[in-house]
């Protein structure tokens, strides 16, 4: 068993040592940003069940005259996932905490509190993207709607593969997440349409936010900055901007990558846009949980040890797989 100790902590004797401890860097969490969130009572079981009616089709035959029609039949569709448990901990000596600088009890719950965020926020990315709609861009920029990974070989991310995504989102009556935002008085302020979302990768947004003159070229692309919306009101944690198609672009490192997977063994970018009701998060009711069990309870008989921890009961469940299509393509950045 690991057990953080003294040596595992770096001295400052003979050196000056700031107390504040270094930033760490961490990714932004956003894929719960679309998510129609449905908690779980405790002691209500491990399962949640989902279930739609579907439409009924229209019917456009006249009736004939004193004659009962045919009773039209209801379909439901339903779906069942089973809520799975994620966490972790951390033993911590007692000679650490009698010997170093820094709070590190409640360093280590802050730190367990991050990787609970990142943990979930990644899971949710990995279901979300296994979604069957996708366009995987080729050489020549084209979209393909079929074949393996490794036909993504050389192309780029333009507007054109952006407005094939609204495009089929749309033409599946998929709704819009955001409402418009109006124009306001500020200069050079721009109004931005109902939108879907695009989970998109740093690497991405450098491209299309002026790494790529040719197809993301600023007086022709249709990309809005952020800085020129007319509100800042209703902004997501990472949006960078916004396209005149209907999209706003939301960027965190967590977005999904495929590495090694397109051709010649490049690395595979997600751009997923998610339309209203693609997915739902389900956590237990209460949440992530921290444990801290100080050396009294579970130091054994010299008190040796504590024990920060942290468990949070979670599942993500796509409700309708009409209601999303991913982007793939891979970067045509230098160094990446």
């Amino acid at each position: 068993m690991d057990y953080t100790k003294t040596t595992d902590i770096p001295s400052p004797i003979r050196t000056y040592y700031d107390k504040r401890l270094l930033q760490r860097l961490l990714p932004r969490l956003i894929h719960k940003a679309a998510a129609e969130m449905r908690p779980l009572k405790m002691r209500s079981g491990d399962q949640i069940k989902f279930r739609r009616i579907e439409s009924l089709a229209a019917q456009t035959a006249p009736l004939e005259e004193g004659v009962t029609p045919s009773p039209l039949v209801l379909d439901d569709t339903q779906i069942t996932s089973t809520i799975g448990q994620y966490g972790g901990y951390s033993i911590i000596t007692d000679m650490v905490q009698m010997t170093d600088i820094d709070p590190i009890i409640s360093e280590t719950v802050g730190l367990m509190g991050e990787m609970m965020g990142n943990t979930v926020d990644q899971t949710i990315a990995s279901v979300i993207n296994a979604g069957t709609n996708y366009i995987r861009v080729t050489a020549t920029n084209v979209g393909s709607t079929s074949g393996a990974r490794t036909v993504v070989n050389n192309g780029v991310f333009t507007p054109y593969h952006l407005r094939a995504a609204v495009s089929t989102l749309e033409n599946a009556n998929v709704e819009k997440i955001q409402t418009m935002i109006k124009t306001g008085s500020g200069y050079d302020s721009s109004p931005i349409p109902e939108a879907y979302l695009c989970f998109i990768h740093p690497t991405i947004a450098q491209w299309i936010r002026g790494g790529d003159t040719t197809y993301w070229a600023p007086a022709t692309s249709g990309f809005i900055p952020v800085q020129h919306y007319a509100s800042y009101s209703s902004l997501y944690p990472g949006e960078i901007g916004a396209h005149v198609s209907g999209v706003r672009f939301i960027m965190s490192t967590n977005v999904k990558t495929w590495a090694s997977t397109g051709a010649d063994n490049v690395t595979v970018y997600s751009n997923l846009v998610v339309g209203k009701g693609f997915y739902a998060c389900t956590e237990m009711e209460g949440g992530v949980r921290t444990y801290v069990h100080d050396r009294k309870t579970e130091g054994g008989p010299l008190e040796q040890r504590s024990t920060v921890g942290a468990i949070v009961e979670h599942v993500t469940t796509i409700l309708n797989d009409s209601a999303a299509v991913r982007i793939e393509c891979e970067s045509k950045l230098a160094g990446t």
